[in-house]
């Protein structure tokens, strides 16, 4: 696809001194392998790029060493001022760069490219490309790539399969399309690696990873009436496998999707005291992004996966997503 914003990026990427890459907090596939396949895109044409990540970053998403990726811990601090461009992909507000959830002022003479696929996206840049019709951000720099004509390395063909495997659950998801077969097909003939993409999301699981499954499936809970599971894990709980569930595959991803007579699913987890992250997945199309959003700022998403995370005492979050959840269930069954 040519997109009409691509001739502009490409200027704003020539006329540039100084270029910011991101991912967003608690990074995905989809989240590193744009970013990191546009870094390795920008070295190529000797520009001076960074790549910055305000949250911890698993080694399964990095596959070139040394890792390019810089964590930053406190984003109140970090200077975008040293940048000329600063290109955001798979992001889809500037409170979601961090676990902190800040609102960010940037600097006036900043421009910023948004590059993502959530229809949720605030379009906070100053060029916005926001396709919501592609099942990963990485599918949109792939068309890029193309339309600006440039040799896709074996590397970035890697970076960016990662991405389109991470974002469709290995093409399992509504939203996987022939287009991105097509994508999928010319990434591997120009030597992306799938068999080290699969084996890493899918196949290398630290054991305590399986251990905080087996607390997800003992929390576990079902709705019968409004057709949802949940599960609802405190922080007192979630600290005794902190250092396994933050790469894990969210619970919703593996099982709170697939629950016969269910529509769809919500994982909700106290990963720092006072503050609840929530998981959505639907399993039948009903569009979990309407309760995300309905939780107040940084709550988003698609159709069949959201997600939010907001300030609240532990229990009384927990009956707000619940309530938010029934109440869109009602509205759905009336």
């Amino acid at each position: 696809m040519n997109y009409k914003e691509s001739k502009k990026i490409w200027e704003l990427i020539e006329g540039s001194k100084k270029i910011l890459l991101t991912l967003h907090a608690s990074p995905d596939p989809d989240s590193a392998g744009s970013a990191l396949s546009l870094y390795y895109f920008l070295k190529k044409l000797r520009k001076d790029v960074e790549v910055i990540c305000f949250d911890n970053v698993h080694e399964n998403l990095i596959f070139i060493k040394p890792n390019p990726v810089k964590s930053v811990e406190d984003i109140s601090k970090f200077d975008f001022s040293k940048y000329d461009l600063y290109i955001a992909t798979d992001t889809q507000q500037p409170g979601l760069l961090s676990p902190l959830r800040l609102d960010l002022n940037f600097p006036k003479n900043l421009k910023i490219v948004v590059i993502d696929h959530h229809p949720t996206n605030l379009k906070f840049g100053t060029l916005n490309l926001v396709d919501s019709d592609r099942i990963a951000t990485a599918e949109i720099i792939y068309d890029l790539f193309k339309s600006w004509e440039v040799e896709i390395s074996k590397n970035i063909a890697t970076y960016i399969l990662s991405g389109i495997i991470g974002d469709s659950g290995g093409f399992r998801f509504p939203g996987t399309s022939a287009k991105t077969f097509e994508i999928v097909t010319e990434l591997i003939k120009l030597g992306a690696d799938k068999d080290a993409i699969m084996f890493r999301q899918y196949n290398n699981n630290d054991f305590g990873v399986l251990k905080y499954w087996g607390l997800i499936l003992r929390k576990m809970k079902i709705d019968r009436k409004h057709k949802f599971t949940y599960y609802a894990i405190s922080y007192e709980e979630y600290k005794k496998y902190a250092d396994y569930a933050a790469s894990s595959t969210s619970g919703t991803d593996v099982f709170m999707n697939s629950v016969v007579g269910t529509n769809f699913g919500i994982g909700m987890t106290e990963k720092k005291k006072g503050w609840l992250s929530v998981s959505l997945r639907s399993r039948t199309g009903t569009d979990v992004s309407k309760i995300a959003r309905s939780l107040g700022v940084g709550g988003g998403g698609h159709v069949f996966a959201a997600g939010a995370k907001f300030k609240t005492p532990f229990n009384e979050g927990v009956e707000k997503v619940l309530l938010r959840a029934r109440e869109m269930s009602n509205a759905k069954s009336s």
